[in-house]
């Protein structure tokens, strides 16, 4: 499981993140952004966690 959130973590692309902080003006924007970002975050581990547990492995 902590492998998972590490990579979703590791996939987002901190470019995009570092642009998006360099626009922002306002707290409202601030935390408009960072809901985003949480919300990208958590859906990758949703899907990152559904495709572990489909996995043969498990």
């Amino acid at each position: 499981m902590g492998t998972c959130w590490g990579g979703v973590v590791s996939g987002i692309d901190l470019d995009l993140i570092g642009i998006a902080l360099l626009d922002i003006r306002d707290l409202d924007q601030v935390k408009e952004e960072l809901v985003k970002v949480l919300l990208l975050a958590l859906s990758g581990y949703l899907v990152a966690s559904r495709g572990a547990n489909r996995s043969p492995l498990n």
